[in-house]
């Protein structure tokens, strides 16, 4: 199977036999087709594919295999997938990514990093350079581009210092305003919602990808085993980090889910945006500031914390990846506190 196309004042093909992939660019689309019929017909009689691919393809191309191998492929969620596509779309149209990747050197990112600088939050370049770096680590690995070393590694190409992590956390006043006022929410799913979320840190799409059958109310446990995807509005088994989950439930949050009544397969029959909204609305009428849905997760996890004493278990119940992520939630003890705890 082969592509032609025009680049310039050249004609470049590009052939994949067996799963391998090679180019060259000719003078004339003749030349090129020519070659091309050669590079199938040898295979096809017995002849040994070569393994050594172009160096020629641009980091644009690179990209483009890499969505449609990678992250259409890989990508869980068809929320996460749209979100990782447009990520990289964006970087295959900029100027960096017109250069033949084997010819990009830690001055062309460096280059990048300063245009989008101007234009874009520290958190979302330094995003943006990961993704370079994965795309161009595939490519080395995968369709054998000549590279000493990757020139967008972290330690040829700093990332921009950001501090994005939220401590917003309810007072026990703005807690009491904020259910006052979703009392009032024409939605029933809300108040609920908004109470399992604080006693539990699901994330959103977990939450609404709860089912009954999720539900052991004699056991006080709730299994986490899919999600409900914002773009398609299905549920996809699997959670954010792909691993299902069993949560304690603590007594408000079992009473939460026992004053929900049983009409559909879901707990919370609506959208991301219904409860979303909902919330926003509530914390307008309550005058509470500076707040989202996903800081009800760091609310359920600040106090999970201080009844789970093993960062290891709440590791587990909070669905974190490392325990890096978790240890934020403990606070140090100074050497006198700690004496008291030795024999």
């Amino acid at each position: 199977m082969s592509h032609i196309r025009r680049r310039g004042q050249k004609w470049r093909i590009e052939v994949c036999i067996h799963g391998i992939r090679q180019s060259r660019s000719f003078d004339t689309e003749y030349e090129a087709i020519r070659w091309a019929q050669h590079q199938e017909d040898f295979a096809y009689e017995g002849g040994p594919v070569s393994t050594v691919r172009t160096d020629e393809r641009t980091l644009a191309e690179i990209i483009q295999w890499f969505i449609d191998e990678r992250v259409k492929q890989w990508r869980r969620t068809p929320t996460a997938q749209q979100r990782e596509i447009a990520r990289l779309n964006r970087l295959r149209r900029d100027k960096v990514a017109t250069k033949p990747v084997t010819e990009l050197d830690p001055m062309d990112f460096a280059d990048f990093r300063s245009r989008r600088m101007k234009t874009a939050a520290p958190s979302t370049v330094s995003k943006e350079l990961i993704a370079f770096r994965q795309v161009i680590d595939a490519a080395t690995k995968e369709l054998g581009c000549q590279l000493a070393v990757n020139p967008c590694h972290p330690d040829l190409i700093k990332r921009p210092v950001f501090q994005n992590v939220r401590d917003r956390v309810l007072s026990d006043d703005e807690r009491t305003r904020l259910h006052a006022a979703l009392r009032e929410c024409r939605n029933l799913n809300v108040l609920p919602a908004v109470r399992l979320s604080e006693q539990t840190g699901l994330r959103l799409s977990e939450l609404l990808g709860l089912t009954w059958r999720d539900v052991d109310f004699d056991a006080r446990l709730l299994h986490v085993r899919r999600v409900f995807d914002q773009l398609t509005h299905q549920l996809i088994a699997g959670t954010k980090n792909g691993d299902q989950r069993v949560i304690p439930l603590t007594t408000e949050a079992a009473q939460a889910l026992q004053s929900m009544p049983r009409a559909d397969m879901r707990i919370f029959p609506v959208t991301h945006d219904v409860l979303q909204s909902g919330l926003k609305r509530a914390l307008k009428q309550a005058g509470i500031a500076d707040f989202r849905w996903h800081d009800l997760r760091h609310c359920a996890i600040t106090m999970l914390a201080g009844f789970i004493p093993v960062p290891m278990d709440l590791m587990q119940v909070a669905g974190f990846r490392t325990l890096q992520q978790v240890l934020r939630y403990y606070k140090r003890r100074d050497a006198a506190d700690l004496v008291r705890l030795l024999p």
